[in-house]
């Protein structure tokens, strides 16, 4: 009956840690590669914004239940540069899910996208890896607004 009565504890005790933990205190590595994503979005610094992208990362924009468009990294770096050069905005994170192991990660990140008149929503969903540095890298960006 003891042994019985440790494993259930022990269960218990093991799943109320998991809940209690947030993204960031368990992937705290991966909250600082986000929050640098975003961050030089915000400023318009492009091209520190592109040294997050793997050379062969693909980028998908969702719209209305449909896939709108596939770009490679240049192309979408372009769109990008075009974008924050037309009007001041501020992208920040406002909160992420991630999945990570010593190779690769996946995050869901919903975030907010200030423009001078108004604000909308969306969420981003990554594949990540790690580089032969040993510094993340996007594979992967699928977006949508809400």
């Amino acid at each position: 009956m003891r042994p019985l009565f440790t494993l259930a504890v022990s269960a218990l005790l093991l799943t109320s840690a998991c809940k209690s933990s947030t993204a960031s205190e368990k992937h705290p590595e991966i909250e600082k590669f986000l929050t640098s994503y975003f961050a030089t979005w915000s400023k318009g610094d492009i091209d520190a914004y592109g040294r997050h992208f793997s050379d062969k990362a693909t980028i998908t924009l969702i719209e209305k239940g449909s896939v709108r468009w596939v770009l490679p990294l240049d192309r979408f770096l372009d769109t990008q540069r075009r974008a924050v050069a037309s009007e001041k905005m501020v992208e920040r994170m406002t909160s992420f899910v991630a999945d990570v192991d010593e190779e690769a990660a996946s995050a869901t990140v919903q975030w907010v996208l200030e423009k001078k008149n108004s604000k909308s929503t969306g969420v981003d969903r990554f594949i990540l890896f790690k580089d032969f540095n040993g510094d993340w890298l996007i594979q992967s960006l699928v977006f949508y607004g809400d």
